[in-house]
């Protein structure tokens, strides 16, 4: 019996399952008119189950007795049969591959991943050494420094960790000015020796990756509302800056190497709460700006500038909240969704491209990779075009990923951090 369950468990995911209930459905809504299409109903789901589970058997070499055929494994002289070097491995391998969900994984894969067996797969998504139980809110990939630290995360009560050669280490432990205000953005300068982080009540702060020195720029312009994103521009000493708030606002930014300019804030859209903003092709010069910043709100809406003071929608119609935004290559927009949408943007049209059955809340991407997270440990990954479902065997909430040098991250609640290698 424990064998069928294992069989019907991979069954169910399956189309053949699906045809099948959906016909179940349809007879059963005819029998108001007959009752001979209650027999046809259950014979719709019961005939493809039946065969199945009769090829499931004779794939895993049982008779119908429940016995193993002898045959299966070796003929009289000790050697595979004939029948076992062509029927029987045909069957087996396309039984194996119909009964493995889309884009999933067998169970005996599943359990070599939880165990960490079999071979060193750096594709393999694994936790990452954190003495942390702090919720994490966002995380970003940093070029290797002289301690060869690869990313930064940020999180409640202020937490600001480093990944270094080991694992993570604590770089704040209660944020900007020593205000134990919860960080809910963190990016870094072009060249990486320059670490921003933002949250509640403005908070707003520096970190020299070199030299650990942190700096409290918090409330810029005097404003002192909860922030929910940044975005940096350019390298260090000559970056801008663009922060996010609930209001709808974004506020740009120039630093100088000691203190910041702020321009006044403008509202992309209606005023609703911006979810992310996101800054790229930085040119390099003190006087110039990003050559274009992207933002999204809670209302569906993506924004597009090439200042940070006048801004255009680029859509999304009919779009539920948007909770983030990443440029991808030829300067593709993706951007995710808390109904579990992941939707790109060619520039004149938006795609959705991969549908998770749980909210997503973060994504990043990079040369060749892509990664996007969300509730109940959900990570997509992108392989060329298309996006699949990753198994981490994390329960937590996923809130952010970023691309780093050799390494994806993604980060969540009770300081759960996973990483692999690219």
């Amino acid at each position: 019996m424990g064998d069928f369950f294992g069989f019907y468990r991979d069954y169910a995911q399956t189309g053949v399952h699906a045809a099948s209930t959906a016909a179940l459905t349809a007879f059963g809504l005819l029998m108001r008119y007959h009752e001979g299409f209650a027999v046809v109903a259950i014979l719709a789901y019961l005939a493809p189950l039946a065969y199945r589970y009769r090829q499931y058997r004779k794939s895993d070499g049982v008779d119908e007795s429940g016995e193993l055929r002898e045959s299966d494994e070796h003929d009289e002289s000790g050697q595979p049969g004939e029948h076992d070097e062509h029927d029987d491995s045909d069957e087996r391998r396309v039984t194996a591959e119909e009964q493995r969900p889309s884009g999933g994984q067998t169970e005996d894969e599943g359990k070599r991943e939880q165990t960490g067996s079999a071979h060193d797969d750096p594709a393999e998504w694994g936790e990452s050494p954190a003495e942390t139980t702090a919720d994490l809110y966002d995380v970003v990939g940093v070029p290797a420094a002289g301690e060869n630290v690869s990313a930064y995360a940020v999180g409640a009560g202020g937490l600001v960790l480093r990944h270094g050669p080991e694992q993570w280490e604590p770089v704040l432990e209660d944020g900007p000015g020593a205000a134990g205000n919860a960080l809910r953005g963190v990016d870094a300068t072009s060249d990486g020796d320059g670490v921003w982080v933002t949250g509640d009540g403005g908070s707003l702060g520096r970190l020299d990756t070199e030299t650990g020195r942190h700096t409290d720029h918090t409330a810029p312009g005097g404003d002192t509302s909860n922030t929910t994103d940044i975005a940096v521009a350019g390298p260090d000493g000559a970056e801008t800056l663009f922060v996010a708030d609930g209001s709808g606002q974004v506020r740009r930014g120039q630093y100088d190497g000691e203190t910041v300019r702020w321009s006044d804030p403008v509202k992309p859209g209606s005023g609703s709460s911006l979810s992310a903003v996101e800054a790229v092709d930085w040119g390099g010069d003190e006087d110039e700006h990003a050559s274009w910043v992207y933002a999204v709100d809670t209302n569906g809406g993506v924004f597009r500038s090439s200042t940070g003071d006048e801004w255009e929608s680029v859509g999304i119609d009919g779009a539920s909240a948007l909770t983030d935004v990443a440029v991808g290559d030829s300067d593709e927009l993706f951007v995710t969704s808390d109904d579990g949408t992941l939707s790109r943007y060619d520039g004149a049209v938006w795609t959705p491209v991969e549908t998770a059955e749980s909210s997503l809340r973060g994504i990043a991407v990079g040369e060749n990779v892509g990664v996007a997270v969300g509730d109940d440990g959900t990570v997509l990954e992108a392989e060329g075009r298309h996006w699949t479902r990753r198994e981490t065997f994390s329960a937590e909430s996923l809130a952010a990923s970023t691309v780093a040098v050799e390494h994806l991250f993604a980060v969540g609640e009770a300081g759960t951090i996973l990483e692999r290698g690219r």
